[in-house]
């Protein structure tokens, strides 16, 4: 269950429409745009913009982590992350022949 809080009491969401747009890297997140519909029907918005990102790669995994300029739709600006990850692909040419590896 999805909850958001009002700042009195958590509410479960209804619905979640977000949209998230990936620079031409396709790994690293250019904007945010989240829009979500509370038990009251009272709509919560936000944007975000990137101001920082880095990878982490960890055993055939990336994860890509993006810091955030978060601005509700009161224009109120906070910030924090977002994180997105990446399978990648299994290729043993990667990696160089060892003692129980041939070439």
């Amino acid at each position: 269950m999805k909850m958001v809080y009002d700042g009195k009491k958590w509410l479960q969401l209804r619905e979640v429409e977000d949209n998230i747009e990936f620079s031409e890297d396709g790994m690293t997140v250019k904007s945010l745009h989240y829009r979500l519909w509370d038990s009251n029907d009272k709509l919560w918005e936000y944007t975000a913009k990137p101001n920082f990102n880095y990878m982490i790669p960890i055993d055939g995994f990336l994860s890509s982590m993006n810091w955030m300029e978060y601005r509700l739709s009161d224009g109120t600006i906070g910030y924090g992350t977002c994180e997105c990850g990446f399978r990648l692909p299994w290729d043993e040419s990667y990696f160089t022949p060892g003692p129980t590896r041939k070439a």
